[in-house]
């Protein structure tokens, strides 16, 4: 018996000895998983890694699960499986502006180890990875203490309306405005005053690039439509300077397109002046370009006329009853030039303001001038004639609380995006958008509503409007700089104050 008990108590060692000799690693030795690192995000996609612990002889699948819906996502939710030994891969084709639930998994043969739950957000279509680094300068909405001309090195952002902005060869941003500014502090000092930047925060005062007097074409211009219409010619034309727009063309030449409203009545050339009112509407518009070669230097050439506000209504049809008439005589009116560029070469002046809707004219590619013969600005045809095709209209009237048409190519939709001002420049004031294949339209809003064709009608959606809060002064407008350069938006510049703006670039990051 005692024999027969020693060789079981051998039989029992051996087995145990056995069972201790499989191939299970050591409970040490079983992996785990820290939590998942995400990098590299993006509007649809994040580079995903984790870093496992333990052997990983038993790994048969490694990867990640993700949910945008459920907290703790697993391998019955969508999974991307990693290709060899390193936990790491990169998921794509995700949903914009999206939170995703995010875990590591190993499967092994006893089952799936995961990793704890980490989240992250992708980047919305208008975001952009400098974007989110961007720090806007800080002003108080009251920047009256240097407002000044004598600070005007301090200015920074304060006194810029209408910022129109390109990227130069020199890899600075020059910055371009109308002749707006607090108290007037431009006055007497010229025109068309320019800013220039490293980093889009922190601007250099240049000066003016008009000189004080304006240019001689247009004195000549306006009293050569003048002498044809058989009224009084204007001896000191009084003008006002706004809203240029600026674009390099090509390497070592920039071109900046300028309005000059003259501030008389057509039938006497008087002042525009309550007093002086005539029973006629004020003077055509006139619209002019400079070039430069190289913008540091800030030294513009004026190379002249290039269009004028146009009307279908014959020469002597510019009467009206009272100042609260507002059947206009001009159809188009020369004011707010946006100036594009197309993907074939071709280039494009597109302008109107509150008279009758947008139009866009082609332009000669090397003189910058209309490609057509204008022919006299009182005897346009219809939306289609040589100062422009009809490209977007608020409704059939002729005076329509719309400005300041600003049109922008993105190569990755293949999309003009027509940008539009409505409303006065006050309480009311709001931007608008809608985007065409074709630069001459039609442009249609976000429901699909034709803007160019059948009286248009308001776009939708509504980018900015006037807000106030907590009693304070408010964002009565935006100062916005908005530029792209090979396809991808850079970065903009956001101040707030109660600023004269009519240029809403600002609003194509709501659509890229």
């Amino acid at each position: 018996m005692r024999y027969f008990n020693l060789y079981f108590f051998s039989m029992f060692c051996t087995l145990i000895l056995a069972c201790s000799n499989n191939d299970d690693p050591p409970l040490s030795e079983k992996p785990s998983l820290e939590n998942p690192v995400v990098t590299n995000l993006t509007v649809s996609s994040a580079d995903l890694s984790a870093v496992v612990s333990g052997s990983q002889t038993d790994v048969i699948k490694r990867g990640f699960c993700y949910s945008i819906t459920k907290l703790t996502p697993t391998t019955a939710d969508n999974v991307k499986e990693a290709v060899g030994d390193k936990l790491e891969l990169t998921l794509s084709a995700l949903q914009s502006a999206t939170t995703y639930y995010v875990r590591a998994y190993l499967l092994t043969s006893e089952g799936t180890i995961y990793s704890a739950v980490t989240s992250f957000k992708t980047l919305a279509e208008y975001e952009d990875p400098l974007l989110a680094q961007y720090q806007p300068p800080v002003y108080s909405d009251n920047y009256t203490s240097i407002a000044a001309w004598s600070q005007r090195d301090q200015w920074n952002l304060a006194n810029v309306h209408d910022p129109t902005v390109f990227k130069a060869d020199d890899g600075y941003y020059y910055m371009y405005q109308t002749d707006a500014s607090y108290g007037n502090a431009h006055s007497g000092y010229g025109h068309f005053h320019g800013r220039r930047s490293k980093d889009l925060v922190n601007w250099e005062y240049l000066g003016a690039t008009m000189p004080e007097n304006p240019p001689s074409w247009a004195k000549d211009k306006l009293n050569e439509y003048r002498s044809e219409m058989g009224l009084p010619l204007i001896d000191n034309p009084r003008y006002g300077y706004w809203a240029p727009v600026a674009r390099k063309v090509r390497t070592g030449l920039y071109r900046m397109y300028y309005c000059l409203v003259p501030g008389h009545y057509i039938k006497t050339g008087k002042y525009d002046d309550a007093t002086n009112f005539d029973n006629s509407w004020t003077e055509r518009a006139l619209i002019g370009v400079m070039e430069c070669s190289d913008p540091a230097s800030n030294q513009w050439v004026d190379k002249g006329y290039v269009i004028c506000s146009a009307s279908n209504k014959g020469i002597n049809e510019w009467t009206r009853s009272s100042t609260n008439d507002w059947e206009a005589y001009f159809m188009w009116n020369a004011i707010d030039p946006s100036y594009v560029i197309t993907p074939e070469g071709e280039h494009w002046l597109v302008y109107g303001s509150w008279h009758s809707g947008f139009t866009a004219v082609q332009l000669n590619a090397e003189t910058g001038k209309p490609l057509n013969e204008l022919g006299k600005p009182w005897s346009i045809n219809g939306d289609h004639s040589s100062y422009g095709d009809l490209i977007a209209r608020r409704g059939y009237g002729r005076w329509q609380a719309s400005e300041a048409p600003e049109i922008i190519y993105n190569s990755k939709t293949g999309y003009y995006y027509l940008f539009m001002a409505y409303d006065e420049l006050s309480v009311a004031y709001n931007t608008r958008v809608a985007r065409s294949k074709n630069i001459k339209g039609p442009y249609l809003d976000m429901v699909g509503k034709n803007i160019t064709e059948n009286g248009g009608g308001d776009a939708y959606p509504v980018l900015t409007h006037p807000y106030k809060f907590n009693n304070s002064y408010g964002w009565v407008e935006f100062l916005i700089v908005l530029f792209l350069m090979t396809d991808k938006i850079i970065g903009f510049m956001l101040h707030k104050g109660a600023c004269l703006l009519t240029l809403p670039e600002l609003m194509l990051v709501m659509l890229l």
